[in-house]
């Protein structure tokens, strides 16, 4: 009862900060309008969907502006070429006009309250710079999603996601200070995002979300998770992908997630292992004749070497635009280290 007054009480207020959401789309046709009816069924009065589309092929762009055009609440921008997840979000912060910032996955469908529990618990605390909805499965709503961050991201000292569910939890009913909020459902701060800076365009896709939150929270703010704030979410991200293209971008975008972000003596400690163990890979997959997993990683070294201008740039603005907090101030939100952990689920 409390907190359907809290709801009303949002609803009927004067004054309602303006949400602008953004749905990047690549080829998502069979997702895309049952996602976007959604999206514009939300209870929340005043809000802007930005529907920007990466030069899809099947059609989907097509089926957007005719089930959805009339509708003033929506902007279509169309690209010329796929953009990927993080720059085509990017274009849409620029045609955004809302004071919140609102990423979401073409593969979701959201439950009517889910904008409002979201902006009500981040407008409660000037602090929470950026938060994420809880996914629960699209074909079963009752079940966590079987994303690691479905529940809210964290990650170990070596950058590696850590997955803490697998069940429904009682931790996960409560609003909590998370490490990142996935890309399939975050809400930033227009302000923070000013401050902290938009998406690295170069991670192209696969940890982009982690290295926003970490420049999050070097500047200062935290982020939580929202459980009352319900997405459902089909999990098809990279199915679009092959394994080889998802190696060389998870590869490159961790050299760069590290290089970003850590002080030098941090760097020093939790690089040079990860780089040894992208070397063991490299030679392990030799062994196995697999060369096309061998050759993602080497693509992924090399790709580094020859950006590493644009890295270092990169890493020079996070450490010394945006960090507000010495390291040691974040590692209480850190997992243990272990190279094991991602041993085992990258070789088994």
């Amino acid at each position: 009862m409390k907190k359907q007054i809290k709801v009303n009480k949002l609803i009927r207020s004067e004054k309602h900060p303006l949400v602008s959401v953004i749905v990047v789309n690549y080829n998502d046709k069979v997702f895309i309008k049952k996602c976007l009816s959604s999206v514009l069924n939300t209870n929340y009065p005043r809000f802007e969907v930005i529907f920007v589309d990466n030069a899809s092929t099947d059609g989907s762009l097509f089926l957007v502006k005719k089930l959805f055009e009339n509708d003033k609440r929506l902007k279509i921008v169309c690209n010329n070429r796929n953009l990927g997840f993080a720059e085509g979000n990017n274009i849409g912060i620029k045609k955004a006009k809302g004071d919140y910032i609102v990423f979401l996955n073409c593969d979701t469908e959201v439950n009517p309250n889910w904008l409002i529990e979201l902006i009500r618990e981040m407008e409660s605390d000037p602090l929470v710079g950026a938060a994420q909805s809880k996914l629960l499965r699209l074909q079963n709503q009752k079940r966590i999603d079987s994303y690691v961050d479905s529940a809210g991201g964290f990650i170990d000292f070596y950058a590696f996601s850590i997955n803490r569910h697998g069940k429904n939890r009682v931790e996960f009913e409560k609003v909590m200070e998370i490490f990142y909020a996935a890309g399939a459902a975050m809400a930033i701060k227009r302000t923070v995002l000013t401050k902290v800076g938009f998406f690295d365009p170069e991670f192209f896709f696969s940890g982009e979300d982690v290295d926003l939150c970490w420049r999050v929270y070097l500047s200062g703010y935290k982020v939580i998770l929202v459980p009352s704030s319900l997405v459902y979410h089909a999990s098809s991200g990279g199915r679009a992908h092959t394994s080889e293209t998802l190696l060389f971008h998870g590869c490159k975008n961790h050299i760069m997630l590290l290089l970003k972000n850590y002080e030098t003596r941090n760097l020093e400690k939790y690089f040079i292992p990860y780089l040894v163990l992208v070397c063991s890979f490299i030679f392990y997959f030799s062994l196995k004749r697999d060369c096309k997993k061998s050759i993602a990683y080497i693509k992924a070294i090399v790709w580094s070497l020859l950006n590493f201008g644009y890295i270092w740039r990169a890493r020079l603005r996070v450490q010394y635009l945006v960090r507000k907090l010495p390291d040691q101030e974040l590692f209480p939100r850190f997992y243990p280290a272990s190279i094991h952990r991602y041993l085992k689920r990258t070789l088994i």
